[in-house]
């Protein structure tokens, strides 16, 4: 009885020392220290082969007295001899954080979620040499491309954009309930603002330093330049220069060519500018230094005083061919009357 249970002893340690053994339980390390799951010849102190499941925490750490190390290596290489990512940590100073490096100078990570029709991606970012580092967010199809950021490309936004404003109502709307400045651009040391005051509709531009006022927009709809508070819908406080200006005007002078218009006596209109120093209907120098002149109104002023001028040359040219006429008359009478005169003297 003794010998048969020294000899189911050595079976026992026979058959716990055998590969197969270790291969199937997977739970005894080997000589070197190292333990294997799927595989009988663990290359590390944890070597798995096959799927891994965790049903709790999981962790990864290296002791490097906070500075940075690597925890944990991800990849698809049967020879275990190149990560396809590398993820290392740091905690110095108060301070801890984690580094994603990619192997490979092009590198790409995308994020998706599951739906009923199957994956849909959600974000994905990376790079390339030669190309760009890059930022993509999907819409909802996880297809189309609504936002990117990218380091060298065009940086886009398919959607409405809000700065202060968590819903735009505008492909970009700025909003800030404080008012003050709200759009700077500036290109070397110059630079324009675009200023709005807490609760009103109107919109200044001003330079870098709001020292000088370029333009005024006002709730009113009035457009000032140069000025803060234009009174009209265009205020210009400087000179104006242009190639051609048109202005739309009612009330043209062409009736001073119609045959019922009455036109002033030469003797009245002389004797108006002497009491007032300019002609009828056209503003004086004072009223025009209190009050400004209106282009379109003054223009139809002076046409009418034109076309009266051109009606007072018509009446005298007239008078003028009736004088030759009457002049050529009196010549005639007197050349009978000389020869009258020589016919009595005979």
């Amino acid at each position: 009885m003794k010998r048969q249970l020294q000899l189911l002893i050595q079976l026992f340690i026979v058959t716990l020392s055998s590969p197969g053994f270790l291969y199937a339980q997977n739970v005894f390390p080997t000589p070197n220290g190292n333990v294997g799951i799927g595989t009988n010849t663990p290359e590390t102190p944890l070597h798995v082969v096959g799927e891994s499941r965790f049903n709790g925490l999981g962790w990864f750490s290296r002791n490097n007295n906070g500075t940075l190390t690597t925890a944990l290596q991800l990849g698809q290489n049967k020879d275990w001899n190149f990560p396809v990512v590398t993820i290392s940590t740091s905690d110095v100073g108060g301070a801890n954080h984690v580094f994603w490096r990619a192997s490979r100078y092009s590198h790409t990570v995308t994020f998706e979620r599951e739906s009923s029709s199957g994956p849909k991606q959600m974000v994905r970012m990376g790079g390339y040499d030669g190309g760009s580092h890059f930022l993509s967010v999907y819409g909802i199809d996880g297809e189309t491309v609504k936002a990117q950021l990218s380091g060298e490309n065009a940086n886009y936004f398919l959607n409405d954009m809000g700065i202060g404003a968590n819903t735009p109502l505008a492909k970009l709307h700025i909003a800030d309930g404080a008012g003050g400045e709200q759009l700077r651009i500036s290109r070397g040391t110059g630079a324009v603002r675009f200023t709005q005051y807490p609760n009103e509709n109107n919109l200044f531009l001003y330079n870098k330093d709001a020292s000088k006022l370029y333009m005024s927009w006002r709730e009113n709809g009035n457009v000032g330049i140069g000025t803060i508070d234009p009174q009209a819908k265009l205020a210009v406080n400087g000179d104006i220069f242009a190639k051609k200006i048109k202005v739309t005007q009612t009330g043209w002078p062409d009736y001073v060519f119609d045959s019922a218009y009455q036109l002033l006596p030469l003797v009245a209109v002389e004797k108006f500018v002497n009491q007032h120093k300019h002609l009828p209907e056209v503003p004086s120098a004072d009223f025009i230094g209190r009050n400004g002149l209106d282009v379109g109104e003054s223009q139809a002023v002076l046409l009418k005083k034109i076309e009266e001028l051109t009606l007072y040359i018509i009446q005298q040219q007239k008078e003028l061919e009736t004088l030759k006429k009457l002049s050529v008359s009196i010549d005639e009478l007197k050349q009978e009357i000389k020869v009258l005169k020589e016919k009595r003297t005979e």
